[in-house]
């Protein structure tokens, strides 16, 4: 190698040598424990507390260095920084010290200055050396909206753009400060999953069970939080969403009447029973059972529930709030039957005659029961008296449904047909013909793989 090369290559050495120090072996490390309060407990709070962070040098300082802390959110318009801040050195001795001095302050940061460096007498270095950075505090709004802050070490030599301690690799100059999570979790535990049973004329579940249950529950997550800012819990109201109608055993009078312990809650209190939903509450985070019970004996319908979940809770200053709700889904009934269902069937009419067909491809005969509603919202319920036999093709005519229904004159109707037989065997048509011009099916909810929900 030549003299110009290796003088070149030496260069190029050292140049890479400090580089890799500059970026590596001279890097900065903030850290923090950051307080978690909850989004509910600062909903009003204008201003919110954040924690302290600590940075360990790993850089050579000097005087007339400058350091600057930048918030990743502007200060609470109040706050004001500390003037003068005194470094911990390793192994300082007697008149051993590192001061920073504040120059100035922003919306969001804080620059300082080393203003004096005493080194010599046990402590010999800037590396290693501690630097306190203040707990701050935060506007309430924007850091709802922002959701956590954290701050940010970086320093340069006194010209104020030659970088100085910069970090890499494990070491971080950003560290969080503060978060805000959801101190209120609502669940499902486990939902409704009872499997209606039709040789029970739709009454019970298999096994002749009578009741099924949801379990809701609230998780209070404060528990862990405890030195934190948080909110105070007033109540819970779980709302469940289904066809609860069959509950009623007095059908002549407004609103549900309910046989005794039909709807218990293990604990808390159910608020209301109607057709469409059961609310329950409770003043505490801990699951709830709600057992409904068949007691009237009505028809078990088949359907998918859904939970609406709202908390009521003070936050730190006192003030109610509800939280937003939040559904959940709480299981559903299926049937150990055939069960499809036609949305839409003209029903004696003049000029247009609807029937339909029932293929049993099974060996288990199948007793049929029809269930509709009409335009008005009436409903209707009935067993028919034929059966859908075992491997015939059963016959279901507009003359047996009006009669069974005890409709007399025309009528549009959304109509079920289910057949207490293997849902695999059962296959149903229907149809309509104008006129006499021509069959025209109809379509029915088979068409969209939900035979069995």
């Amino acid at each position: 190698m030549k003299n110009k090369d290796l003088k070149m290559f030496k260069k190029t050495l050292l140049a890479a040598t400090i580089a890799a120090l500059s970026t590596s072996a001279f890097a900065v490390n903030v850290a923090s424990t950051a307080l978690e309060h909850s989004n509910e407990g600062v909903q009003t709070a204008t201003t919110i507390a954040a924690a302290a962070a600590v940075a360990t040098l790993k850089a050579e300082y000097k005087v007339d260095d400058l350091i600057t802390f930048t918030f990743s959110q502007d200060f609470d318009a109040a706050f004001v920084a500390t003037t003068t801040i005194n470094a911990t050195l390793i192994g300082a001795g007697a008149g051993d010290e590192m001061v920073l001095g504040k120059l100035s302050q922003t919306t969001n940061s804080v620059t300082y200055r080393v203003t004096n460096l005493t080194l010599g007498n046990g402590a010999t270095t800037t590396v290693g050396a501690t630097v306190d950075i203040e707990a701050v505090s935060f506007d309430g709004a924007a850091l709802r909206a922002a959701g956590s802050a954290s701050v940010t070490w970086s320093a340069t030599l006194s010209n104020g753009t030659t970088v100085l301690d910069q970090a890499s690799g494990t070491d971080s100059a950003t560290a969080d400060i503060v978060t805000l999570s959801d101190q209120y979790i609502t669940a499902v535990d486990s939902g409704f999953d009872g499997v209606i049973d039709v040789e029970d004329d739709r009454e019970t579940f298999e096994g002749a069970i009578k009741v099924d249950t949801v379990v809701v529950s609230l998780e209070n997550a404060a528990a862990i939080n405890v030195a934190h800012i948080n909110a105070t819990l007033n109540t819970v109201t779980y709302t469940i969403n289904g066809n609860f109608s069959f509950l009623d055993t007095d059908v002549d009078a407004a609103g549900i009447q309910l046989g005794t312990n039909t709807v218990v809650a293990s604990v808390g209190s159910v608020a209301s029973v109607e057709a469409s939903a059961i609310t329950v509450s409770h003043n505490a985070a801990v699951p709830i059972t709600l057992a409904i019970t068949n007691n009237a004996a009505g028809t078990l319908p088949t359907q998918t529930f859904t939970a609406d979940a709202v908390v009521n809770y003070d936050d730190a200053n006192a003030v109610t709030h509800d939280s937003t709700s939040v559904t959940h889904a709480a299981g559903s009934w299926g049937i150990n039957g055939s069960q499809v269902t036609f949305p839409y069937a003209p029903i004696g009419y003049d000029h247009i005659s609807t029937n339909f067909e029932i293929a049993n491809s099974g060996v288990q005969n199948g007793e049929i029961t029809v269930d509709a509603f009409d335009t008005m919202g009436n409903p209707y319920n009935a067993i028919l008296v034929q059966a859908a036999e075992a491997g015939k093709l059963t016959k279901v005519s507009e003359d047996d449904v009006m009669t069974a229904l005890g409709l007399t004159t025309g009528t549009k109707v959304s109509i079920t047909f289910t057949t207490a037989a293997p849902a695999s065997d059962i296959k149903v048509t229907g149809y309509s013909n104008l006129n006499g011009t021509g069959r025209m099916g109809l379509l029915s909810d088979a068409y969209e793989g939900k035979i069995n929900p």
